[in-house]
């Protein structure tokens, strides 16, 4: 049996994989160089109006760590990135929050950054110990 998707199912693919690309942190380029087309091709992906092939599917799976399941379906958005190893955060939850972090310093005054950057550390490693 062969399942045809519609445009309506790319246009939700194209709008999960836009929200791996702001998790990751990665331009349309990069996405596209990932994935091996052009950055006109991957925005075509982004808006549903070009097919996604299985091996797309699967880059992003095998790079990026992202859930099939979540690219496929939608569910588990907050488990997008599957992870590795049970308890453990994958790579790309430990840079992006680490990312996150950094730019949240970045922004505070000069004289607040050395006790945030403290208070942050001691929370992300907290963090760590749930997982």
């Amino acid at each position: 049996m062969v399942y045809i998707i519609t445009r309506e199912e790319l246009k939700e693919i194209g709008s999960r994989i836009k929200l791996v690309q702001k998790a990751v942190g990665y331009s349309n380029k990069k996405m596209g160089d990932l994935l091996n087309i052009s950055e006109i091709q991957y925005s075509k992906l982004l808006r549903g109006i070009s097919q996604v092939s299985e091996d797309k599917f699967l880059i992003l799976h095998r790079e990026l760590g992202v859930s099939l399941d979540f690219l496929f379906t939608g569910y588990g958005q907050r488990e997008m990135f599957a992870l590795r190893e049970a308890g453990i955060m994958t790579e790309i939850d430990y840079c992006v929050c680490s990312n996150e972090m950094v730019l949240y310093i970045a922004d505070l005054p000069t004289d607040k950054r050395k006790e945030k950057m403290l208070e942050l550390t001691v929370l992300f490693q907290r963090l760590l110990m749930t997982l």
